[in-house]
C-alpha cells in the first residue's frame, strides 16, 4: 500500500492582512501529492489526500484605495495503482477546506476595501485516479471534494472597486480490469462525489435549532437578517465563476470536469461522475442541529452603475465498457447555476434570505450551464443483467434567490439555463437488458422562485432555458426488452414564480 497525505498548504493563516494605499500582495498556497503502488503479483492500494489547502485562510482583510489583493490556490492530487494478479485501489482527493481566500469558522470573516481597489481570488484543483489490473477487481476514485473561490467572507467596499473569485475543479477516474469469472465484480470508476461543490462565491447556509420548522413562516413581519453581506459602492463589479472542468487548447475548449471510466472484459464495468452544486455564486443548504445557530443567507449590493457576472458550468460523462458482464453509466449532478440559493430548489427555507441589489445603469448576468453523457456498452451481457447509461442535471438555473431589484436604466438583465444531455446503453450481441434514460424529471429555469423588481427604461431583459436530451437503447437479444427515455417529466421555464 502507498498512502501520500499532505496535511496543510496554507499562504497566510490567521492573520489580520493590511494592504496599503495603492499596494499590491500576493498570496498563494500550491500543492502536489502523488501516489503509486505497482506490484507484480498481489493486492495493491494506492491513496493520495489532501486536507486544508487555501492561499489566504481565517483572515479579515483590509484594502486601501487603488489597492491589489491577489490569492491563488492549486491543488494536484493523483494516485495510480497497478498489478498482474489481485485488486487494485486508487483514491485521491481533497478532503479539507479548499479555496482561494476561505474561512472556516463559525462566524464570516471580512473584506473591508477602499475606492478603486480590486481583489482577485481563485481555486484551480484536479484529482486523477487510475487502477488496473489484470486478474482481479479495480476501483478508482477522484474527488476534488469542495472547491471555493471565496467562501464564508463578507466584503465592504467604495466606489470602482472589483471582485473576481473562480473555482475550477476537475476529476477524473479510470478503471480497468481483464480476467474476472462472468457475472463478477470487475471494475468501478468514480469522479467527484455527491457533495462535491465548486462554487465561485460561497455562503454557508443557515445552522437552526432542531425546533427549527421546516418551512419559513410567510406570514411573519420580520426578516430574519443574512448572515454573509457583500456590498460595494457606485461602479462596482463582481464576476463569479464555478467550473467543473476546463479550458484546454488552440481555440480554448471546456471540458473534463467529471470523467469516469471503467472497463472490464469478463466482469462487470460501473462509472459514475457526481456533483452536488457547480455554481458562479451560491447559498448552501439550511441545515438543523443542535449546537451553534447561524442565520445563513447572503446579501450582496451595489450603489450605481453595478455590473455582475456570474456562471456555472460543469461538463462531465461516464463510460463504462465490458465484453460478458454488466455495465453501468451514470452522471448525476443536483444543481448548477448562476446566482442560487439552493433552499429555493427544495429544502429547508427557514434561514435568512439570499438577495441582490442594484442602483441604476446595472448590468446583471447570469447563467447554469450543463453538459452530460453516459454511455454502456456489453457486448455479450449476461441473460437478465441491466446495460444502463442514466444522467441527471436535476436543477440547471440562471437565477434562484429571495429576491432581485434593480434600478432605472438597466443596461442588460440575463438570466440563462442551458441543459444538453444524452445517454446511451447498447448490448451489441446478444443478453442485458439495455436502458437509456436522460434528463428526466429535470429542472432548467432561466429565473426560479425569486421576486424580480426591474425599474423603467430597461434594455430588452430575458430569461431563458434550453433543455436538449437524447437517450438510446439498442439490444439484440434481451429478456424484458429496450428502454430509452429522454427529457420525461422535466420542466423548461424562462421565468417560473416557483
Amino acid at each position: 500500500m502507498s498512502a501520500t497525505n499532505t496535511s496543510r498548504t496554507v499562504g497566510i493563516d490567521a492573520s489580520n492582512i493590511n494592504v496599503g494605499t495603492s499596494t499590491t500582495l500576493t498570496a498563494s498556497a500550491a500543492s502536489t501529492t502523488p501516489a503509486t503502488d505497482t506490484a507484480v503479483s498481489g493486492a495493491v492500494d494506492a491513496k493520495a489526500n489532501t486536507l486544508a489547502q487555501a492561499a489566504i485562510l481565517n483572515s479579515p482583510i483590509t484594502i486601501g484605495t487603488f489597492a491589489t489583493l491577489n490569492a491563488t490556490e492549486t491543488g494536484t492530487v493523483g494516485a495510480t495503482a497497478t498489478t498482474t494478479t489481485g485488486n487494485a485501489t486508487a483514491s485521491a482527493s481533497n478532503d479539507g477546506p479548499t479555496g482561494g481566500i476561505i474561512n472556516s469558522l463559525s462566524v464570516p470573516t471580512q473584506i473591508t476595501i477602499g475606492t478603486d481597489a480590486v481583489v482577485t481570488t481563485s481555486a484551480t484543483n484536479s484529482a486523477t485516479a487510475g487502477a488496473t489490473s489484470v486478474d482481479g477487481f479495480s476501483s478508482a476514485s477522484a474527488n476534488t471534494g469542495k472547491v471555493f473561490g471565496l467562501q464564508d467572507v463578507g466584503l465592504k467596499a467604495g466606489n470602482g472597486t472589483s471582485l473576481t473569485a473562480t473555482a475550477t475543479g476537475s476529476n477524473a477516474a479510470v478503471a480497468q480490469s481483464i480476467g474476472l469469472p462472468t457475472n463478477s465484480d470487475g471494475s468501478s470508476a468514480t469522479a467527484g462525489s455527491s457533495d462535491a461543490k465548486v462554487v465561485g462565491i460561497y455562503a454557508s447556509g443557515a445552522q437552526l435549532p432542531t425546533t427549527q420548522p421546516a418551512e419559513q413562516d410567510t406570514t411573519a413581519t420580520a426578516t430574519p437578517t443574512g448572515g454573509l453581506q457583500i456590498s460595494f459602492g457606485n461602479s462596482g463589479t463582481i464576476q463569479a465563476f464555478g467550473n467543473a472542468g476546463v479550458l484546454t487548447g488552440v481555440p480554448p475548449v471546456f471540458a473534463g470536469g467529471l470523467i469516469s471510466s471503467a472497463t472490464s472484459v469478463t466482469g462487470s464495468a460501473a462509472a459514475s461522475s457526481l456533483a452536488d452544486l457547480v455554481a458562479g455564486i451560491a447559498t448552501g443548504a439550511n441545515v438543523q442541529q443542535s449546537g451553534v445557530v447561524t442565520p445563513g443567507g447572503l446579501a450582496i449590493s451595489f450603489g450605481e452603475t453595478g455590473t455582475v457576472a456570474a456562471q456555472g458550468k460543469a461538463d462531465a460523462s461516464a463510460t463504462s465498457n465490458t465484453v460478458t458482464g454488466p455495465a453501468n453509466a451514470g452522471v448525476a449532478i443536483d444543481t448548477i447555476g448562476g446566482i442560487v440559493d439552493v433552499n429555493k430548489l427544495g429544502g429547508n427555507t427557514a434561514g435568512a434570505p439570499t438577495t441582490l441589489t442594484t442602483g441604476k445603469d446595472a448590468d446583471i448576468q447570469a447563467a447554469g450551464i450543463g453538459t452530460s453523457a453516459a454511455k454502456a456498452t456489453a457486448v455479450t451481457a449476461p441473460d437478465g443483467k441491466d446495460v444502463t447509461a442514466t444522467t441527471n442535471n436535476s436543477n440547471v438555473v440562471g437565477i434562484a434567490i429571495d429576491k432581485l431589484a434593480i434600478g432605472e436604466n438597466a443596461t442588460r438583465f440575463y438570466a440563462g439555463a442551458g441543459s444538453t444531455q444524452s445517454a446511451t446503453a447498447q448490448s451489441t450481441t446478444s443478453g442485458g437488458d439495455p436502458s437509456a434514460l436522460a434528463a428526466n424529471g429535470d429542472k432548467v429555469f432561466g429565473v426560479y422562485d425569486t421576486k424580480v423588481t426591474v425599474g423603467k427604461n430597461a434594455t430588452s431583459p430575458l430569461a431563458e432555458a434550453v433543455l436538449s436530451a437524447t437517450a438510446t437503447a439498442t439490444g439484440v437479444t434481451t429478456s424484458t426488452g429496450s428502454t430509452a427515455e429522454a427529457g420525461s417529466g422535466s420542466s423548461v421555464v424562462g421565468f417560473n414564480l416557483g
